[in-house]
């Protein structure tokens, strides 16, 4: 199985994001995201709009309806 790939476009924030509190940002928004569940794959942070872009995937076990 391919693990899901998810596209957050719009978070807000004032100045670029690492990776570890992109990560802790969106486990502690999403409570069937635990840590180590998710890798970012790629963040983008747009400077003129204040937000970032992060592309992440999941584990296919993940049972997000829960």
């Amino acid at each position: 199985m391919f693990k899901p790939r998810i596209k957050i476009v719009g978070y807000r924030s004032e100045e670029k994001i690492t990776e570890r509190e992109g990560q802790e940002e969106i486990i502690k928004q999403n409570h069937f995201v635990a840590n180590g569940d998710i890798s970012i794959t790629h963040i983008n942070y747009v400077a003129h709009k204040n937000f970032t872009l992060f592309l992440l995937k999941l584990p296919s076990s993940l049972d997000i309806m829960a």
